[in-house]
């Protein structure tokens, strides 16, 4: 692997347990209406589901070669550029970039200087812990939330956007992205693909990274919660017909 040291500046970061080469981790946009690109370009749909993955193809301990790819298809009419009624549109935008995988700085292949990613964040932060390059403080800690592999912890960052609050949510234990929703071109990743910004928030939908076990506890009360109509038509049913017996 070619590689190229730079230098670090973001204090406090580390390289996360999980991350080795072969990782990967898939998110899907649904009902997306609206793609910029870094040329001020753009598409506007009336609807399309598009796909966003990442994957470490190679990882010297230190900086790591990513493979990053944006899929969609359009099946109907596309807004804008105006096209002919009916007309589906592909794109598959696919390229390699290095990440100082400490501190998260994306570079170009041609050793440009592209950002950093917010697709992972350090794990088990602390609230009112700040990510300038965000703009976004930890709001949050050790809720539970659904995910491809059960329920799990994780902590919210709260991101000023043009003074509008979004909300990004991260495994608690991996510091994974599990629900975000990357604006204004701040996203490396997106931004080396030529995208600024899609107007749709990014879910997990896929990954082989292991987020721990899941919590048991959220688990046993959402599955109480759907039983219990179930429950309360037995015992009404019962009580009704042991009532009706005795009468």
């Amino acid at each position: 692997m070619t590689s190229c040291l730079h230098e670090r500046v973001e204090a406090n970061s580390s390289i996360p347990a999980w991350f080795e080469e072969g990782v990967y981790a898939r998110y899907k946009l649904s009902r997306a209406s609206e793609i910029t690109f870094v040329n001020e370009s753009f598409y506007w749909f009336k609807s399309v589901n598009a796909f966003f993955r990442w994957e470490v193809v190679d990882f010297d301990g230190h900086e790591a070669l990513l493979e990053v790819s944006f899929t969609f298809e359009q099946e109907t009419t596309i807004e804008y550029p105006a096209t002919s009624a009916g007309e589906s549109l592909k794109l598959n935008l696919t390229t390699s970039v290095y990440v100082d995988v400490e501190n998260r700085d994306i570079w170009s292949l041609e050793d440009e200087f592209l950002g950093k990613t917010g697709f992972w964040l350090p794990p088990h932060p602390e609230v009112g812990d700040k990510f300038n390059y965000l703009n976004g403080t930890v709001i949050d800690i050790g809720y539970t939330t659904d995910t491809p592999q059960g329920s799990q912890k994780k902590f919210t960052v709260e991101v000023k956007f043009k003074g509008s609050p979004r909300w990004f949510s991260y495994d608690l234990n991996t510091g994974l992205l599990l629900h975000g929703y990357p604006k204004e071109g701040r996203e490396a990743m997106l931004h080396a693909l030529g995208i600024s910004e899609v107007d749709r928030s990014f879910e997990l939908e896929a990954t082989n990274i292991d987020l721990g076990p899941p919590s048991f506890k959220f688990f046993i009360m959402t599955t109480l919660l759907k039983i219990a109509p179930v429950v309360f038509i037995i015992v009404a049913v019962t009580i009704y017909y042991w009532k009706k017996r005795r009468a």
